[in-house]
């Protein structure tokens, strides 16, 4: 049985997928910036159960908080109204 190699569009994209995980690993623990820092408090005044609170806030913060903010308000869809950010501050 002779191997044939992969098509190019799977070596291409194995490429962009080791790329990608290279870039993430140095670009998240970088301190977040101006645009990061308001972002984090525009969360904390919406919805103060998702907000992350750090003095050095980096990227990553930023996108967990969007991923709690965006859980929250979900739950909140779900119970028909009941406040998913005061459940989370809850607990």
């Amino acid at each position: 049985m002779t191997r044939s190699r992969l098509p190019w569009v799977f070596r291409i994209t194995a490429a962009w997928l080791v790329a990608a995980i290279v870039v993430g690993g140095w670009w998240q623990p970088q301190p977040a910036g101006p645009r990061g820092r308001a972002f984090l408090a525009a969360v904390a005044r919406t919805c103060s159960a998702a907000a992350m609170h750090s003095n050095r806030p980096t990227v990553a913060d930023t996108a967990h908080a969007l991923d709690r903010w965006a859980y929250l308000e979900a739950v909140n869809l779900l119970r028909d109204g009941s406040s998913g950010c005061a459940a989370g501050a809850a607990r």
